[in-house]
């Protein structure tokens, strides 16, 4: 992968465990093999959560864009923080740009549904307003079949699971 280095606006580029950041910040995060910054603690849809005391108040932050503000700049209004690595728990500068929500969606356009499997012309089911993997939606659909074939074929009265099992209806 190509890193993008973002320096700060003095010019530097950050490090990890840069002293902008507080101590207990970089307990949080690991360096791993593709450059990554990863957020070890609280996630949530992948991203990482920071907790910070603002004017006495707790509050949860975004860490990717916690790390972002001291290290790169402010984020302007109506930007979003995209990560260029596509790992949301990514909280290296490096691999972090402010861009528009338009920007963020075009660059979120997958070639894989989440299993893994291609998203080609024969493997794509298209409706009005979403795609989704044929290989995944004829396996739900599989599964919804079994679901369903499994509770029409199981009792589900006391009087079915009697008759099912021989025993006579009233208990003698």
């Amino acid at each position: 992968m190509n890193t993008i280095i973002s320096p700060d606006i003095t010019g530097e580029v950050p490090s990890f465990g840069d002293t902008r950041l507080p101590a207990r910040f970089w307990v949080k995060a690991r360096t791993i093999e593709s450059g990554c910054w990863q957020w070890t603690s609280n996630l949530r849809r992948g991203y990482g959560h920071y907790h910070l005391r603002i004017g006495g108040t707790d509050a949860k932050v975004r860490a990717h864009r916690h790390a972002y503000e001291p290290l790169v700049g402010v984020i302007p209004d109506g930007l979003h923080v995209d990560h260029l690595c596509r790992n949301r728990g990514c909280v290296n500068p490096a691999h972090l740009q402010a861009v528009t929500q338009a920007e963020n969606n075009h660059r979120q356009m997958t070639t894989h549904c989440g299993r893994g499997h291609l998203f080609d012309e024969a493997n794509t089911y298209r409706d009005s307003r979403s795609r989704q993997c044929r290989t995944c939606r004829r396996e739900r659909n599989r599964a919804s079949r079994k679901r369903v074939a499994l509770r029409r074929s199981t009792p589900t009265s006391l009087a079915e699971m009697q008759r099912a099992n021989g025993t006579p209806i009233g208990g003698a």
